[in-house]
């Protein structure tokens, strides 16, 4: 319990005084919906490249687990909500998504205001959500459903369970 603090994210978008818009509440909301807290005081770190299914195997092919490991993935190639899904399918105890400047920002080009990448302190939000298994909000289910559970419909009994 005693382990030292090793990283420690900046959850907070910096404010452009020439953007009325960047200094609103919203700007601190940097998290993933349908995405639990959590704190990982240790585990292994694994990078899984943009997480698909194909780069799991990979990292199978090489004798690499992701069983009990927080796993790095990129944005790209794939809806996050699938990138969380597969490693949680993989006994991953979390995800950390990131994006790549290389493909989405500064060293793309000129980054905003003054032109359209992200710039280095920015952040993606959105929802991480098994979109693929069951759109919309899983927690109300559909009369038309009967008896079906979230379970049956979504294959989650609810988003508590899943992994931050």
């Amino acid at each position: 319990r005693n382990n030292p603090l090793l990283v420690q994210a900046n959850l907070s978008e910096e404010v452009l005084e020439m953007d009325d818009t960047s200094d609103v509440i919203w700007r601190n909301h940097t998290f993933h919906g349908y995405s639990p807290s959590g704190t990982v005081s240790r585990a292994p770190l694994v990078y899984a490249n943009y997480g698909r299914p194909q780069d799991f195997e990979a990292l199978r092919k090489a004798g690499v687990s992701v069983q009990g490991c927080v796993v790095i993935v990129r944005y790209g190639k794939c809806f996050r909500g699938l990138k969380v899904m597969n490693a949680q399918e993989r006994g991953a105890l979390a995800v950390i998504i990131y994006s790549d400047p290389a493909n989405d920002g500064f060293q793309q080009g000129t980054v905003y205001p003054n032109g359209p990448w992200r710039p280095s302190f920015g952040v993606q939000r959105g929802s991480v959500q098994f979109n693929s298994k069951c759109a919309g909000d899983p927690l109300r289910a559909d009369s038309r459903y009967g008896e079906k559970t979230v379970n049956d419909i979504c294959g989650v009994s609810s988003y508590t369970e899943l992994i931050p």
